[in-house]
């Protein structure tokens, strides 16, 4: 099922009334503007998302972080699979309808040069971007959300998540994890908001 999605532009933080304690430490030990923005934004965004699904207050809900850095939703000793994303004045939060995980990234439209491509991308998405330097985004967002998805972020090679026009395939360690999380097919969805590409990769 696909999963639900929520975007937010990033403005200055107001209230932190619906912050469990832990939250608060967390938001207060930001000590960069910008940062703390973001991860204030982001994590409105999960909260009010999950108070509309399960129509519960949003003080019951709480933002945390694994032991990975990969954070997930708690409410009332529950763990919910989440992902969130902020880029460049925008952020957003999807929420897993299942216990599968879930991906989202936020990327600003934008070329990178060569040097960028060949580090990052496979010899397929070379020459997509070479033929519509413009798809650049939609690559990237979708790599990002997929390495999200299977909890591993960039800690692991970008090139293991191949992007084509028609599907998203793992090799590698992405492929090992995968296995380890009973992927068998990955579903993808890409949307647009004014100079953004938002990526949502689900199983």
């Amino acid at each position: 099922m696909k999963p639900y999605l929520k975007i937010k532009e990033v403005t200055e933080p107001g209230g932190l009334e619906n912050f469990s304690e832990r939250e608060k430490d967390i938001f207060y030990s930001l000590k960069n503007p910008k940062r703390r923005g973001e991860w204030y934004w982001a994590r409105i965004s999960a909260k009010e998302l999950l108070s509309d699904i399960y129509k519960i207050n949003q003080k019951e809900i709480e933002i945390l972080n694994d032991q990975n850095r990969v954070p997930y939703a708690k409410i009332n000793q529950k763990k919910i699979n989440i992902s969130i994303s902020h880029r460049a004045g925008l952020c957003g939060c999807a929420v897993s309808q299942s216990s599968s995980p879930v991906g989202m990234d936020i990327e600003k439209k934008e070329e990178k040069n060569i040097s960028f491509f060949e580090e990052y991308l496979n010899e397929e998405e070379i020459s997509m971007c070479a033929k519509n330097p413009n798809i650049f985004s939609d690559i990237w967002a979708l790599k990002e959300a997929s390495l999200k998805m299977l909890g591993l972020g960039l800690s692991i090679s970008a090139k293991d998540v191949c992007v084509n026009r028609e599907e998203i395939l793992f090799k590698g360690q992405a492929l090992e994890k995968a296995k380890q999380l009973n992927i068998v097919k990955t579903n993808f969805e890409l949307q647009t908001k004014n100079d953004w590409r938002i990526a949502l990769v689900w199983s």
